[in-house]
């Protein structure tokens, strides 16, 4: 049996040297999510739970917020890249961890990431927006480079975005009561972001085939928890626009291009977009 340090120590060497996945997947694909699920578990029964006559282990908080720290860098060092259908679950094995993490993560970890893809965003819509201005000979080829850069950058928002919205609700009371300039920053580059996808059909449209191509739920694959209070919110929302526009469930996971019901679709997976991205903001105020 591995030793609990020399897999953290796996996990740690990857995030600090950037290697890719194809230099390490056996890490991606089976010690990350193991240890993420075992970690979570031992930490209720460690020191920090339980009086240390009856405590079986050693796992602590400091254990699991090293994970989510790693689990950044390597998101961080990976985003842009073109195949990565890893990046699409990594989020999913991270969340039994992100509720113990300690809160200065958000500096440290969550801020340059969200920063890089703030960076990304603004670029590629950039890039848009000039092709719409240019508008002179056959630009087919570079709208194609720029949907393909839309459909990544979607990828890697939906790879942070479920972390980043466990992690907002768990701190949330905390920055409410005592406010500062890092959560203040959060704010700022999430709603700079949402500004650029709402400006952006493209940026949309990419955004609403990703959900769909990926099957995604998007109220457990953005809260991870159908008992938070951001996941009822979510689910209410969802049975609404189902009740108020008539949804033949049916017809509605089938998906023919050519049918009301796949326009409906498409506008849930607008809606759902829009939802998770107010929950951030709400979240901080």
């Amino acid at each position: 049996m591995p030793r609990l340090d020399g897999l953290m120590k796996d996990i740690n060497d990857m995030s600090e040297s950037g290697a890719r996945y194809t230099e390490m997947p056996h890490v991606i694909e089976v010690v990350l999510p193991m240890l993420c699920n075992y970690l979570s578990y031992w930490w209720e029964r460690g020191p920090e739970n339980r009086p240390a006559s009856v405590c079986s282990t050693t796992v602590t908080s400091e254990h699991l917020s090293l994970i989510l720290g790693n689990i950044l860098k390597i998101l961080n060092s990976n985003l842009g890249i073109d195949e990565a259908s890893w990046m699409k679950r990594i989020a999913v094995y991270a969340q039994p961890i992100i509720s113990k993490a300690r809160a200065d993560l958000l500096k440290t970890h969550f801020l340059p990431t969200l920063e890089k893809l703030k960076k990304k965003t603004v670029k590629v819509v950039a890039e848009e927006e000039l092709l719409k201005a240019d508008g002179k000979g056959d630009t087919q080829e570079a709208e194609l480079l720029i949907l393909d850069e839309f459909a990544v950058l979607c990828r890697d928002l939906y790879a942070f975005y479920p972390m980043l919205i466990r992690y907002v609700d768990n701190n949330r009371s905390r920055w409410l009561k005592e406010p500062d300039a890092d959560s203040n920053e959060l704010f700022r580059m999430v709603a700079e972001i949402f500004i650029l996808w709402c400006k952006s059909h493209n940026f949309k449209r990419e955004e609403q085939n990703f959900v769909v191509q990926n099957e995604i739920n998007n109220l457990s694959f953005l809260t991870g928890d159908s008992k938070t209070k951001m996941a009822k919110n979510f689910k209410r929302e969802e049975q609404n626009f189902v009740v108020q526009n008539e949804i033949n469930n049916l017809s509605f996971l089938t998906g023919d291009s050519k049918t009301k019901m796949a326009k409906v679709r498409a506008q849930t997976s607008s809606n759902c977009a829009q939802i998770s991205y107010s929950h951030i903001t709400s979240a901080l105020k």
